[in-house]
């Protein structure tokens, strides 16, 4: 568990590359400590990872709170995806829901391949296995050509 508040803040480098993100070209967050751009751009950063926190730390909460009522002591995504209807921010939780979608989506096709280059590497391993054990049946053959050729002569 977190001992200090600022324990429950997030990376500044993450808040600072999201504000970024986030802000239309041409504004800029100053990064020089010693203007006073600079040091609302500092709170502004302060800010929004406080509030990045609590908002987390909410929607975990309520999630929680669901997991309880069902007997579980484990979130699951759907958790967070109630949760998120439950405090009102449904255009959020269909976001989560697409999202998650295309991630199993991506990890059954990820499954697939996995599956489908085991099996071909087992068929190779088979074939090859063939393939020796008749590389020796030919040579045995050869052999026993060379043998009757010998006694002919």
């Amino acid at each position: 568990m977190a001992e200090k508040p600022e324990d429950f803040n997030m990376p500044s480098n993450v808040v600072a590359k999201i504000i970024k993100e986030s802000l239309p070209s041409g504004v800029n967050v100053s990064a020089d400590v010693r203007s006073a751009a600079s040091r609302m751009s500092a709170d502004v950063r302060s800010a929004a990872s406080r509030s990045a926190s609590i908002f987390i730390l909410y929607v975990t909460t309520c999630a929680n709170s669901i997991a309880i009522a069902n007997k579980r002591k484990t979130l699951t995504a759907q958790d967070v995806i109630e949760a998120m209807n439950q405090i009102d921010f449904e255009d959020f939780a269909e976001e989560l829901t697409a999202f998650q979608k295309t991630l199993q989506k991506d990890k059954n096709q990820k499954l697939k391949n996995k599956s489908e280059e085991n099996t071909d590497s087992q068929d190779l391993d088979h074939n090859e296995d063939n393939g020796e054990e008749e590389d020796d049946e030919e040579d045995e053959e050869v052999e026993d050509d060379d043998d009757e050729e010998e006694e002919e002569d």
